[in-house]
């Protein structure tokens, strides 16, 4: 039976809790979504007057819309560099803390370029924290990823459907002023839902753990191949008959071959005493020949005189001499070398930390914003369809509720508008998650055909507005 051994490669998604302290990452990512994100479905309802009392209420929404997702995409890209130095739970209680704040001093605005400061910092806030949430809740959830990030999105739906009816009673109560103080309020607990957001470390499991849910499920598949396995072999009981005649058969075979074998063996030690007679003759005659050839060395070497060794001295002293003078010649040109080397390597470091000084803003700016994903056209194609389908629709649910007042719609006919709205996106997500399990469609394919009801849709509403 095969179990999981040390050496088993485990990864981070291997680690990942799928539950436990994820369940309160998941409530907070809630509580800041719903807190920040939910309301901005009413801002015309709140701000609506006011815009149209400085008569530039068209301008005022395009500048407001595009100073926050211009610091809203840069708060994005700088999270990543921001992470390498700080906590994530520390980055996000930032972001959280750059959006309620400015969203509380909403309720103070002079005129529509105060806001638009406002929302410059409004976005940059969003950005971190919004990616934040999504980093650790993607880490926290693997396996079950999908189901929560989808009963998540429909709660987080319901506070589109809430806040508009709620913010027209408030109206009436506390006045715009009042309103956009509350909800600033309101959005300060997006602190409190960043502040439990854990690093997934003092949470993941333990190797241990993963190996021995591995051994498990490799222990139900053994044995699932071994039911398997005696299945089948109850169906080969009925071969078995015929096999043993053929190993009968075959046992046969064998006991003739041992006979001969039998044979071979009583001749066989007449013909090794015969071959040793014969070995040990030749062993006597190499050893008489070795004898005489060392008696012809002995003499001829005594033929050698003192003065060829006197000459064999003198030779091997010159020899010894010569390579002395080369060994010193060596060294030298080693030391000239060497010295060339260095000076040259010192040269080669001033060089370089010329460089990186002249270089250090280009790399600072590297690491605040990587660049690396632009090469990718694909991924480029995707950012800009996403950009433009989200700020397109943002853009539009802002200026309704202006149109429906400009054409005699009351604060009520708006917010009743925007309620609809919110129900038929929390009705389209549950059908979008019933189609899925049904239906084997790509992204792609659904993401045109919602884009085409959409632009009918839209087109239709101003005609008619």
């Amino acid at each position: 039976m095969e179990v999981a051994t040390e050496d088993d490669e485990i990864t981070l998604e291997d680690l990942a809790p799928d539950g436990g302290w994820g369940w309160i990452i998941a409530l907070a990512t809630i509580l800041v979504f719903i807190s920040t994100i939910s309301p901005t479905t009413s801002f015309a309802i709140i701000f609506g007057d006011f815009i149209e009392a400085s008569g530039q209420a068209g301008m005022a929404n395009s500048l407001f819309n595009s100073v926050f997702m211009i610091t809203y995409s840069l708060a994005s890209l700088l999270t990543n560099t921001l992470l390498k130095r700080y906590s994530a739970r520390s980055v996000g209680i930032m972001g959280a803390l750059l959006f309620s704040i400015p969203d509380i001093v909403l309720a103070f605005v002079r005129n529509i370029y105060d806001m638009a400061f406002l929302f410059f910092i409004q976005g940059f806030g969003t950005g971190l924290f919004f990616t934040i949430c999504n980093t650790i809740f993607n880490a926290y959830f693997v396996k079950k990823r999908a189901k929560v990030m989808s009963a998540s999105q429909v709660i987080i739906s319901l506070g589109g459907i809430v806040y508009p009816s709620l913010t027209e009673k408030m109206m009436t109560m506390y006045g715009f002023r009042g309103t956009a103080a509350i909800m600033g309020a309101i959005s300060l607990n997006s602190i409190v839902g960043m502040s439990v957001m854990h690093p997934v470390e003092w949470h993941a499991k333990k190797p241990e753990e993963v190996r021995a849910e591995r051994a498990r499920k490799k222990e139900r598949k053994f044995q699932q191949q071994l039911t398997l396995s005696n299945r089948r072999s109850t169906i080969g009981a009925n071969h078995v008959s015929s096999k043993a005649r053929w190993s009968s058969l075959r046992s046969l075979k064998e006991e003739n071959g041992t006979d001969v074998s039998l044979l071979l063996e009583t001749v066989k030690p007449t013909a090794y005493r015969v071959a040793s007679i014969s070995a040990i003759e030749d062993e006597i005659h190499e050893r008489t020949r070795s004898e005489s050839i060392q008696k012809n060395l002995t003499r001829r070497m005594s033929v050698v005189s003192a003065s060829s060794l006197v000459n064999l001295a003198t030779s091997v002293a010159l020899s010894d001499i010569h390579q002395h003078h080369l060994h010193e010649k060596q060294h030298k040109e080693r030391q000239v070398d060497k010295e060339i080397q260095e000076k040259e390597e010192k040269q080669d470091n001033e060089e370089k930390q010329e460089q990186e000084e002249e270089k250090g803003y280009k790399t600072v700016l590297r690491e605040l914003l990587d660049m690396s994903l632009i090469k990718n056209l694909g991924f480029l194609n995707l950012c800009f369809g996403i950009s433009f389908v989200c700020t397109s629709d943002y853009g539009f649910s802002s200026l309704l509720p202006l149109m429906m007042s400009d054409a005699g719609y009351t604060k009520g006919d708006a917010a009743l508008a925007i309620t609809i709205s919110g129900i038929a996106e929390l009705v389209s997500r549950v059908l979008l998650t019933m189609f899925t399990l049904i239906v084997d469609v790509k992204a792609k394919y659904l993401f045109f055909g919602a884009m085409i009801f959409m632009g009918f849709a839209r087109t239709g509403e101003y005609s008619y507005v």
